[in-house]
């Protein structure tokens, strides 16, 4: 009987720049967008034209327990754009986009301001926008 190699997501870690996140978002969903533009005829039918496909917009959250990871997310969001590296469904591998990070939002969970060990846990949660 050959060996498998058995290969899953946990082999691919997201990645901002070369910053690799160590943990998966607790909430993440990929969108691919297609950009049309839509025309109507003199005689009243429709024309579409495709002007893109396969832009993306990525929302995550993430839960953390850990002031260096929310001031890691914070920088990011500072930065006009960044290079994410992310499993691709498609290709079975990462494919490397340039994003923007928007909407991000620190949210403190309910009651962690009383575990001794940690200043809180909070929801983090953000849109990564693909220029493309």
């Amino acid at each position: 009987m050959a060996d498998t190699v058995t290969t899953g997501i946990s082999n691919y870690p997201i990645k901002f720049n070369t910053t690799e996140i160590p943990f998966f978002p607790s909430s993440w969903s990929t969108k691919i967008n297609k950009e049309e533009e839509v025309m109507k005829s003199e005689g009243g039918s429709l024309i579409v034209q495709t002007i893109h496909i396969g832009r993306r917009s990525i929302p995550m959250s993430f839960s953390i327990a850990d002031d260096e990871w929310l001031a890691t997310f914070r920088s990011f969001y500072a930065l006009d754009s960044f290079t994410l590296s992310i499993y691709d469904t498609a290709l079975h591998a990462y494919v490397e986009k340039t994003v923007r990070m928007t909407g991000y939002q620190e949210k403190p969970k309910k009651r962690s301001e009383y575990l001794p060990s940690v200043n809180g846990v909070w929801d983090v949660s953000f849109t990564l926008e693909d220029f493309r």
